[in-house]
């Protein structure tokens, strides 16, 4: 087994325990029906079940990287664990139920913030800091709109963001690393 396929297995694991995290939380709430279903928190929902296919897409760009050092394994624990993070603040366990995004609002724009800035490390040690050129910019206003959402506190903003977040995330995968 190549150093690249012990990384992406843990890669793969930790995507499916929490694209499993996320589709248990989402088909709770469906079961339920409840009447006031959080549409904020479905667009999160969806925001971070694409990031994490992406994420675990992109790790195929590695793929013919033959030496990896303990800290580029480090960093992409850190990275994938981050996702997991946001599908487990998205949906607890042990709660007796989903928690409202108002309740978790902070701590998931936190999530996000760290996501980016751990994306942004990992690519900064590649190399690809400027690969391409509009990486930077795209995951700053991602960046600086989460640090807004904390500060604004509105759910108008919250809803905004968060199908922003996916429909950014979409777009990412279809035109900027779709051949990939």
């Amino acid at each position: 087994m190549s150093q690249f396929e012990f990384i992406f297995v843990l890669a793969s694991i930790v995507v499916g325990l929490a694209l499993a995290r996320l589709f248990d939380g989402l088909s709770q709430v469906l079961q339920k029906r409840r009447q006031d279903f959080d549409h904020v928190h479905l667009a999160f929902t969806v925001a971070v079940i694409v990031f994490l296919i992406l994420v675990w897409w992109t790790m195929y760009r590695f793929e013919n990287k033959e030496a990896w050092n303990y800290a580029e394994f480090v960093l992409v624990v850190v990275y994938m664990s981050s996702l997991y993070a946001l599908a487990a603040i998205l949906y607890p366990r042990h709660r007796a139920e989903i928690p409202n995004f108002s309740e978790i609002r902070v701590a998931v724009y936190m999530a996000i913030v760290w996501f980016f800035l751990v994306d942004g490390l990992n690519m900064f040690v590649r190399g690809d800091l400027f690969s391409p050129w509009y990486y930077l910019p795209t995951t700053s206003h991602l960046v600086l709109l989460a640090a807004t959402g904390i500060a604004v506190q509105r759910r108008g903003f919250d809803a905004f963001y968060g199908w922003w977040f996916a429909l950014v995330g979409i777009a990412w995968s279809f035109v900027v690393r779709f051949s990939v």
